[in-house]
């Protein structure tokens, strides 16, 4: 019987892991790229004078500083057979289509007045919104947010190589 409710317990924490949303978010404004992988962990780098990268999984925490890593030097490995699994051009844009745009700004100044005032009428621009802005104030930032489960990925992965045999 307890073993039937541990390998319960296996099956949703699978499906947990399949079903929990993945985002990504870049902030240019305070240079910051965050991977959050919810109630998993998140893995966040940013720059405070040097380069920083926090990692949180579970109870574990850990920030490197980045410069101190030094490059592991590569050893010439031998090739083996024919690579199983490539991906085409195709694959990549069934699991790409996965992913949803969730949140997403953008600043942009050319340093060019001309370029600019031809630019300026995107700000007026009701398909667009209020997510472009062109100015004149030396100000150029980009905010994105991406957003995606794992089981979407999984999905669109396999029944590529199911529906069109690649």
């Amino acid at each position: 019987m307890t073993i039937l409710f541990f390998l319960l317990f296996l099956l949703l924490v699978l499906v947990w892991l399949l079903i929990a949303p993945v985002t990504f978010s870049i902030d240019t404004r305070t240079p910051c790229v965050a991977l959050n992988y919810r109630t998993v962990g998140n893995a966040t780098l940013w720059f405070n004078e040097e380069w920083l990268l926090r990692i949180k999984i579970l109870f574990y925490k850990k920030v490197i500083r980045l410069e101190t890593l030094k490059s592991k030097s590569r050893k010439n490995k031998k090739k083996k057979g024919k690579t199983r699994g490539k991906f085409t051009l195709a694959k990549i844009l069934w699991v790409m289509k996965t992913f949803r745009l969730v949140e997403w700004k953008l600043a942009i100044d050319t340093g060019d007045f001309t370029e600019d005032a031809w630019l300026y009428p995107l700000n007026f621009s009701t398909a667009l919104g209020d997510k472009v802005r062109i100015n004149f104030t030396d100000e150029n930032f980009l905010c994105l947010k991406i957003r995606n489960r794992p089981w979407k990925i999984l999905y669109a992965f396999f029944a590529m190589k199911i529906f069109l045999i690649i």
